[in-house]
C-alpha cells in the first residue's frame, strides 16, 4: 500500500486534461505519469492508483489497481461500482482527496458505499439553494454512510435569522455582536444539538482552524461540549467558508479514517456545490438590483431639461443605490459648480472648486471613475473638507462629474461602483438627447424663417421652381412658377396636385444614383437639404439641370419644400465639347511626336545613306517610310473630323448611310444584310465615316468574304460579322486610340468610331454575334445615359430579325 507522502499516479487520456493536469502537479505527494487508454497495460509498474478521464473498460491486470474516473457526473452515475472514487471533471479539485481514499481502502463493502455515495452526489450537486443543499447533505451521511446523528450548523452573528429555535449549550443567551454556530439541518429531526459560539466546543475550533477532527471520545477531549451528555465520539468537518458538519455518535470511538475520508469525501461535493449556488444566487440577486436600477430610471429617461435630469439623478442614487451623500458638478467659467445635490442633510458644504482639483479634476481631464476607500489617505485626493472620507467619482462626459461621498472609510466597493456608472450612463445618454432636442428646435426655428423667406421668393425666383408635398411618399405638386411652365413645358393647371416625378423623371431611374428621384426622396422625407446635378425630362426631351431643394421641416416623414431647377445643359454640353476637344490635340500632339516622327527619322537616315552610297535600297526604304506617313496623316485627318462635335443633326435612316458607306469601301468579296430602317438624328457625313471604318474594321479582321450585318434594336441599332471577333479582355481597350490586334495603322478606326458615338451623345459597346464574329451595340435612344448602357449579346431574342434578312452583294 502506498503512503499518502508517495503516491504513484497514472493519468489515462487521449486528449489535453490541463485542468486535471494542473490540479495533480500542484501535489508535492504525487507522483504523476500519462498515457493513452491503448497504452495503459504497458503503464501499470508502479502505480498505486489510476486517474481515468473517460468511463472506459480497462484490462484485468489494471481492474486490480485503485481507480479513480474524472468525467462528468452523468458518465459516473451510469455504472459508479466499476470504480473505487469519483470526482467531477468540472470541480477536478477534489480529485487529490478522491485519489488519497481511493489507495487507502478497497475493500469489498467501502466500494459499496463509494458507489452509494457517488450515486448520492448526483442529487446533491443539483441542489438550487444552500437550504436544500444542507439537507441534502445530512439525508446522505444518515442514508448512506450510516451515521446516526448529523447536523450542518451555519456560522451567524444573528441566530435568530437561520429561523431555528434550539438553545444553547449553557442555556444562557446570545451576546450581540458575537458568531454563532446555528444547527440548520438536522438528521434524524428529533436528535438535539444546542447552538455553540464560534469560541467554545468542536464546531468552533473547526470553523476557527479549517482543520477535520476525528475525536473518538468527547468526553476526554477539552475543547469538546457536546450538547447531549450521551453525546460521545464524532467526525467535525468545514463546508464552505460559513458552516461545519459534524456526526456524532453515543458509542466511543464510533468513527474510523474511513468514515472520516468518507465525510470529507461528502463535504467537498457540498462545498463545490454550495460555492455554484452562491454564484448564482449573487448573479441572481445582481440581475435584480440592476432591473430596480433601470426600472427607476424610466421618469429620468423622460426629463426635458438639464437641471430635472440633474435632480432626478440625485433622487435615484439616494432611493435606489442608498448613497448618503451624492453630487452632481458641471464646469462654468472654470470652476467645477454644484448643479444637484442629496436632499438629505450632510456633516459638510460643497462649494465650487477649480477645474484641475484633486480627485474631481482627475476624473474630468482622464476621463475614467475612481473607488476612493479613504480620501484622507489617497495621495491623488486633495479633499475641500475633512468631514468626509470615501468618495465615488465618475465622469459625465466632457463636462460634468457624478460623485457620491461618505463618512466612513471604505464605505463603497466595486457593486457600488458598477451600479453609479450604469445610472451615469443614463444621465449622459439623457442629457445628449436633451442636447440634440435642443439644438433641432433651433434648426428648426433657422429653417422655419429661411422656408419664409423663399416662400417670398417663389414667384420672382428666374429659374424653374416647384413648391412640393410628400403624400404616402409622393412627391406632390402644390405651385410652379412661370419659369417651371416654360422651362419643362407644362402649365400648372396640368402638374398641380400631381406626382411631379412622373412628368419630368424617366422610367427606370436608377435608385442607387445620388441623382436619382427615388434616392433624393429618401434624403428629403428624412429632412435634408439637397444641391445635385441631375437629368430631367421635359415636354422637349432630356435636360441637364442643377437642382437644390430645400425641405421645410427636418426629421418628418411627410415634409413640404421647393425645389429649384437651374438649366445647365448648354454649359453641360460645352464641358463636353471641351473635354472632348482637350483629348483630341492631346492624341494629335502624341501622333505628331511619336508616330509621325519615327517614320520621319528613318527616312532622314536612309536618305542620308542614299546620298552617300546611292543604294536602291536605301531610296525605297525612304519611299516606304513616306508611304507610312502618308497613310497616318490620312488617319490623322479622319481623326480630326471625327473629333468635331456635332452642331446640327437631321432626321436620318441609317440603313440607308450605311448603304453608302459600304458603296464608298473597298469591300472586295465581303457582303452586307440590312435588316430594317433604322431612324435617328445625326450629322449625316458624321455618320457615314462611323459605318465606314465599322466596314474597314470588318474588313481587315474577317477577311475579304466577312458577311455584316445592320439591323435596329429597341434601344439604337447595331453592326455585327461572322469574322474571329473581339476577345473579352480586349472589349473596353479596342475603343482606345493605339489599340490595334493586327494592321499597319496607328489604332484609330476603332476610336473614330467612338468618339463620332460620343459627339452624338450616344454609347457603344462590343460583344459576340450569333456567328462569334464582332457585334457592336449603339444605344442613341436620348432618354438613356450613356454612362448606364451595357453591353448585350447578340441573339435571336435581343435582335428578332437577325438571320430573316436576303444578303446583298
Amino acid at each position: 500500500m502506498a503512503s499518502e507522502s508517495s503516491v504513484r499516479v497514472l493519468l489515462v487520456a487521449d486528449a489535453p486534461v490541463d485542468r486535471i493536469d494542473a490540479v495533480l502537479d500542484a501535489e508535492t505527494t504525487f507522483s504523476v505519469r500519462r498515457c493513452g487508454f491503448d497504452a495503459v497495460d504497458a503503464h501499470l509498474a508502479d502505480v498505486d492508483c489510476l486517474v481515468l478521464t473517460d468511463a472506459r473498460s480497462l484490462s484485468g491486470a489494471a481492474r486490480g489497481i485503485p481507480t479513480v474516473l474524472c468525467t462528468d457526473s452523468s458518465a459516473a452515475a451510469a455504472r459508479p461500482q466499476r470504480y473505487d472514487a469519483f470526482a467531477p471533471a468540472d470541480v477536478p479539485s477534489t480529485l487529490p482527496a478522491q485519489i488519497r481514499w481511493a489507495t487507502r481502502r478497497n475493500d469489498t463493502a467501502d466500494r459499496r458505499r463509494i458507489a452509494k455515495l457517488h450515486e448520492g452526489a448526483a442529487t446533491l450537486i443539483a441542489a438550487r439553494s444552500a437550504e436544500e443543499l444542507y439537507e441534502s447533505t445530512v439525508d446522505i451521511a444518515s442514508r448512506v454512510l450510516a451515521f446516526d446523528t448529523c447536523y450542518v450548523g451555519v456560522v451567524t452573528d444573528d441566530p435568530n435569522s437561520t429561523g431555528t429555535e434550539r438553545g444553547t449549550a449553557d442555556g444562557g443567551t446570545h451576546t450581540d455582536g458575537e458568531e454563532w454556530v446555528v444547527p440548520t439541518a438536522i438528521q434524524p429531526a428529533s436528535a438535539y444539538v444546542a447552538e455553540l459560539p464560534v469560541s467554545h466546543g468542536v464546531a468552533g475550533e473547526t470553523y476557527r482552524t479549517g482543520e477535520s477532527l476525528l475525536i473518538g471520545d468527547l468526553q476526554a477531549n477539552p475543547v469538546a461540549e457536546p450538547s447531549d451528555p450521551d453525546y460521545r465520539s464524532g467526525i467535525s468537518l468545514t463546508l464552505g467558508d460559513g458552516a461545519v458538519f459534524q456526526a456524532i455518535s453515543t458509542q466511543v470511538n464510533a468513527f474510523d479514517e474511513t468514515d472520516l475520508h468518507l465525510a470529507e469525501l461528502l463535504v467537498t461535493y457540498a462545498t463545490e456545490t454550495l460555492s455554484r449556488i452562491r454564484s448564482e444566487e449573487a448573479l441572481r440577486q445582481r440581475r435584480e438590483e440592476i432591473a430596480r436600477l433601470h426600472e427607476a430610471t424610466t421618469e429620468l429617461v423622460g426629463c426635458a431639461d438639464e437641471d430635472e435630469l440633474y435632480r432626478r439623478a440625485i433622487e435615484t442614487a439616494e432611493n435606489v443605490l442608498s448613497f448618503d451623500s451624492c453630487y452632481v458638478r458641471m464646469v462654468e467659467d472654470g470652476q467645477f459648480v454644484v448643479r444637484a445635490e442629496t436632499n438629505r442633510s450632510s456633516p459638510w458644504t460643497l462649494g465650487s472648486i477649480p477645474v484641475g482639483h484633486g480627485i474631481t479634476g482627475k476624473t474630468l481631464s482622464e476621463g475614467r471613475s475612481f473607488l476612493i476607500e479613504d480620501v484622507q489617505r489617497d495621495t491623488r485626493a486633495d479633499p475641500v473638507d475633512n468631514g468626509f472620507r470615501a468618495a465615488l467619482s465618475i465622469p459625465m462626459g466632457d463636462a460634468g462629474v457624478f460623485q457620491a461621498l461618505s463618512a466612513t472609510p471604505a464605505a463603497f466597493d466595486e457593486r457600488d461602483l458598477e451600479f453609479a456608472e450604469i445610472l451615469v450612463s443614463y444621465v449622459r445618454t439623457t442629457r445628449s438627447r436633451i442636447r440634440s432636442e435642443r439644438a433641432l428646435r433651433t434648426r428648426e426655428r433657422e429653417l422655419t424663417a429661411e422656408r419664409d423667406r423663399l416662400g417670398a421668393l417663389f414667384e420672382n425666383v428666374p429659374d424653374a421652381a416647384v413648391a412640393y408635398e410628400f403624400v404616402d411618399g409622393e412627391p406632390i405638386v402644390r405651385r410652379v412658377n412661370s419659369a417651371f411652365e416654360e422651362v419643362f413645358g407644362y402649365d400648372a393647371d396640368t402638374i398641380v396636385g400631381e406626382n411631379v416625378d412622373e412628368y419630368i423623371v424617366a422610367d427606370g431611374d436608377d435608385g442607387d444614383d445620388p441623382s436619382s428621384a427615388p434616392r433624393l426622396n429618401r434624403q428629403l422625407q428624412d429632412g435634408e437639404s439637397l444641391r445635385r446635378e441631375c437629368r430631367r425630362l421635359t415636354a422637349d426631351g432630356p435636360r441637364e439641370f442643377l437642382l437644390h431643394v430645400v425641405p421645410l421641416a427636418i426629421g418628418e416623414t411627410n415634409v413640404a419644400g421647393f425645389a429649384i431647377y437651374t438649366d445647365i445643359t448648354e454649359r453641360t454640353l460645352r464641358e463636353k465639347r471641351l473635354a472632348r476637344q482637350n483629348e483630341q490635340l492631346e492624341e494629335f500632339a502624341h501622333i505628331v511626336s511619336h508616330d509621325l516622327r519615327n517614320p520621319l527619322s528613318v527616312a532622314v537616315g536612309h536618305l542620308s545613306l542614299a546620298r552617300e552610297t546611292g543604294s536602291e535600297e536605301s531610296f525605297e526604304a525612304v519611299e516606304r517610310s513616306l508611304d507610312r506617313m502618308d497613310d497616318l496623316i490620312d488617319d490623322l485627318l479622319s481623326l480630326a473630323r471625327a473629333g468635331r462635335t456635332v452642331e446640327e443633326r437631321t432626321p436620318l435612316d441609317a440603313t440607308e448611310v450605311a448603304t453608302r458607306a459600304w458603296a464608298g469601301v473597298d469591300t472586295a468579296d465581303a457582303t452586307i444584310r440590312r435588316e430594317g430602317s433604322i431612324p435617328v438624328d445625326a450629322d449625316e457625313s458624321r455618320l457615314r465615316e462611323l459605318f465606314e471604318n465599322l466596314f474597314r474594321n470588318a474588313i481587315e479582321h474577317g477577311g475579304e468574304t466577312v458577311s455584316v450585318t445592320v439591323g435596329p434594336v429597341d434601344d439604337g441599332f447595331f453592326v455585327a460579322d461572322d469574322g474571329p471577333g473581339v476577345a473579352e479582355a480586349d472589349r473596353e481597350r479596342v475603343f482606345e486610340r493605339g489599340f490595334s490586334t493586327g494592321g499597319d495603322g496607328i489604332g484609330v478606326g476603332l476610336h473614330i468610331v467612338r468618339t463620332i458615338a460620343e459627339a452624338h451623345d450616344w454609347s457603344v459597346t462590343v460583344c459576340d454575334s450569333p456567328e462569334g464574329g464582332a457585334c457592336f451595340h449603339f444605344v442613341t435612344d436620348e432618354t438613356t445615359d450613356p454612362a448606364d448602357a451595357e453591353a448585350v449579346e447578340l441573339s435571336d431574342d435581343s435582335f428578332p430579325t437577325l438571320g430573316n434578312a436576303s444578303k446583298e452583294e
